[in-house]
């Protein structure tokens, strides 16, 4: 972890009472669930609600950067695979709300352990996955996320192979 990200890390933890995470549950309150199966690591987040995709998908950018990093510092011995399942609230025709899996993202622990984490931008992270749609609304998050230009510089290799999935 570069001296920087360190520091802005143990005046949030200091100001707010927190120590460093113990866990991948600790990381944000917008994971749902961690479960262990075989050779992968199932983490469900939630986004706070379908907007358009480019804000929900650049918050979880940092969700799951800071994720793949704890894994990767206390645990990476234990999984071949972290998948992530993206919950995004809907609502159907009838105006009936629920949570609904709209996108999937697969990293590889193989790809991961080439990652120097201090020189290496949440914003990134994307170019690493092996992203998958479930949901219209997963498509249009992605789709919106990567027509914002500034998204394009950094996850240009995300946007092209999920476009060309």
């Amino acid at each position: 972890m570069s001296f920087f990200r360190s520091m802005i890390i143990l005046t949030v933890f200091a100001l707010t009472g927190c120590s460093e995470p113990e866990s991948i549950e600790e990381i944000s309150s917008k994971i749902l669930k961690v479960e262990q199966a075989g050779g992968a690591l199932y983490i469900t987040v939630k986004t706070r609600g379908y907007d358009g995709g480019a804000s929900d998908l650049n918050s979880i950018s940092y969700i799951v950067f800071n994720v793949l990093e704890w894994v990767m510092e206390n645990r990476p011995e234990q999984q071949e695979y972290v998948d992530f399942s993206i919950i995004a609230g809907t609502v159907d025709p009838y105006g009936n709300e629920s949570d609904m899996k709209v996108l999937s993202l697969s990293y590889p622990v193989t790809e991961l352990q080439k990652v120097n984490w201090e020189n290496f931008s949440a914003l990134s992270i994307y170019n690493l996955a092996e992203p998958y749609s479930h949901h219209r609304i997963g498509r249009e998050m992605v789709a919106n996320y990567c027509s914002d230009e500034t998204y394009q510089n950094f996850a240009r290799a995300f946007c092209v192979r999920f476009l060309l999935q």
